[in-house]
């Protein structure tokens, strides 16, 4: 199924307004900081949708508005690889700013299990179930060498903290290109 990345965007802006009042839409809700508007409760959850959502709407915003998108390919997909790169970005940026060091989640090793090609989990091995800390990682968009992956902490099984990441493949070259939001 193909649709324009307008059209996406718009039923985004519709979708957020079950979750939130005094957003108008996904530009609103990308352009203003994190907990503007008020949110129909104060469930975690809400609070997640509404950090997905906006994930969504910035990683949308970054492509060409008459641009189609349509289902994955066999080649779309999250990689150990990208897992790995991800969460050293994430180490990068925590180790330079105190501040995002008290918001992203880091830890080395664990254990990455991947239930299909755009989704995967990479869990902190300490014996629990949950563990204490994981995350996931969902892939929404990809183009030929960009993919926009979705990151939810997660700690003891419940969410946390929803970043985007922008991730780009270039021949044997891959990074993270940007974060979304930007700032803590």
């Amino acid at each position: 199924m193909q649709s324009v990345v307008s059209d996406v965007l718009e039923r985004l802006s519709s979708d957020i307004q079950f979750f939130v009042a005094g957003i108008d839409g996904c530009t609103d809700l990308v352009a203003k900081p994190l907990g503007s508007g008020t949110p129909r409760d104060n469930l975690r959850d809400t609070w997640t949708v509404i950090q997905t959502i906006r994930a969504q709407c910035w990683a949308l915003a970054q492509l060409d508005e008459k641009s189609l998108v349509s289902d994955f390919q066999p080649s779309d997909r999250i990689s150990p690889a990208m897992v790995h790169g991800i969460i050293a970005h994430a180490k990068r940026l925590s180790d330079k700013d105190a501040e995002w060091a008290k918001v992203l989640m880091t830890f080395s090793g664990g254990e990455i299990v991947c239930s299909d090609d755009e989704w995967c989990r990479l869990s902190r091995l300490d014996g629990r179930n949950p563990p204490e800390q994981s995350l996931d990682f969902q892939l929404i968009i990809a183009t030929q060498d960009i993919r926009f992956i979705i990151v939810t902490q997660m700690v003891y099984g419940m969410s946390g903290f929803v970043y985007g990441v922008m991730w780009r493949e270039a021949g044997t070259e891959a990074e993270v290109v940007s974060i979304f939001p930007s700032a803590p």
